[in-house]
């Protein structure tokens, strides 16, 4: 089909929803958190974060609250001024997302915001376009979910998917357990928010093993005016991302799991995954992840190749750009499901569509 206005591109993540126009380079808005009972929303909902209870309607990659939902893509089509029945929409989704969640999203465009023309695409692989490859080990790590995701030449390996057993919101439950220790107490998920935004600001990956730590003290000043200092706290969470025993999660560690979705796949493809492992998401951009991860693998694998972590300043709209990548190519336009396919063949028009 012609689609004509510029699409909508929503990458619809478990903390953060980012949304813009189809062809542009960045997003024109990107938001967190909602606010049940009075519908603050995105930044108006974190700057009285002091005063409500924040919720997401995604959890783990999978919208858990409809009603939340609809509210919170309402408000993302009114701050892009943009009427949600004149574009269509491409959205992300968390790899293995289940059929009945992908079901509910596309009635949820069709019938309640009257969209003509929809798509759904996997998370790992809007990433993997938005890299400039077209084939490549995605290592999606945000607030909510962390996935390896092999995709070759556009296509995952289902069965080599892989859904590691933490991400962001576990990270920052290890750091409120951490301060908690020393009797510094975060209990309310506005408090909750203030440890989250002080681990995406001063923790960092140690490049050398554990016991080689150059541990550089910090200092963080809390929305009531409070100063405290933080040390070792800074290194021993991202740390858990490659020893998620630190952080009691009887789990492999990241690179570990990495090299075991490599070796899942054929043989003759394993060396070109190896070389190109991309990472994604906002849980990866803890300075020193890359060459830490780098190094870990090379160590860990029993091959010669090489291991090649690409990690653009950028990975953590890393989804949403490989969604306006997609969405504006001109090969792209007879993958659309339109509403009149919808009409006529219901939900399993969207199970059957590739780029």
């Amino acid at each position: 089909m012609d689609i004509e206005p510029s699409p909508v591109v929503l990458d619809n993540g478990s903390g953060n929803l980012r949304a813009g126009f189809a062809g542009q380079d960045s997003p024109d808005v990107f938001f967190s958190s909602l606010d049940r009972r009075a519908f603050y929303i995105g930044n108006e909902a974190q700057s009285r974060r002091s005063i409500l209870s924040l919720v997401h309607p995604v959890t783990g990659g999978v919208v858990t609250n409809w009603d939340d939902m609809e509210v919170i893509w309402t408000y993302a089509f009114n701050q892009l001024s943009t009427l949600p029945g004149s574009q269509p929409v491409l959205i992300s989704e968390a790899p293995l997302n289940p059929r009945p969640n992908r079901e509910k999203m596309c009635e949820t465009m069709f019938e309640k915001f009257d969209v003509p023309a929809f798509y759904v695409s996997i998370a790992a692989v809007l990433a993997l376009y938005a890299s400039g490859r077209g084939s490549g080990i995605v290592l999606d790590s945000g607030e909510g979910t962390t996935h390896v995701v092999p995709v070759y030449q556009g296509y995952t390996f289902p069965h080599a998917i892989t859904r590691v057993g933490f991400s962001g919101c576990d990270l920052t439950d290890y750091m409120i357990r951490l301060l908690g220790e020393r009797g510094l107490i975060f209990s309310s998920s506005g408090q909750r928010e203030t440890v989250r935004e002080m681990k995406e600001s001063l923790c960092y990956v140690s490049i050398e093993s554990q016991t080689s730590r150059d541990i550089s003290p910090q200092q963080y000043n809390l929305p009531d005016g409070r100063v405290i200092d933080l040390s070792d706290e800074c290194c021993k969470v991202p740390e858990a991302l490659f020893n998620p025993q630190e952080m009691g999660i009887n789990r492999a560690g990241i690179q570990h799991t990495v090299l075991d979705t490599i070796n899942k796949c054929d043989i003759d493809v394993r060396k070109d995954f190896m070389s190109n492992i991309i990472l994604s998401g906002g849980n990866t951009l803890f300075n020193g992840f890359p060459q830490r991860l780098r190094k870990e693998i090379q160590d860990t694998s029993s091959t010669r190749s090489k291991a090649v972590v690409v990690s653009a300043l950028e990975r953590d709209s890393f989804v949403w750009l490989g969604g306006s990548i997609l969405a504006s190519l001109s090969t792209f336009q007879h993958v659309w499901v339109t509403k009149q396919d919808y009409g006529e063949n219901g939900f399993s028009t969207i199970f059957r569509r590739d780029p």
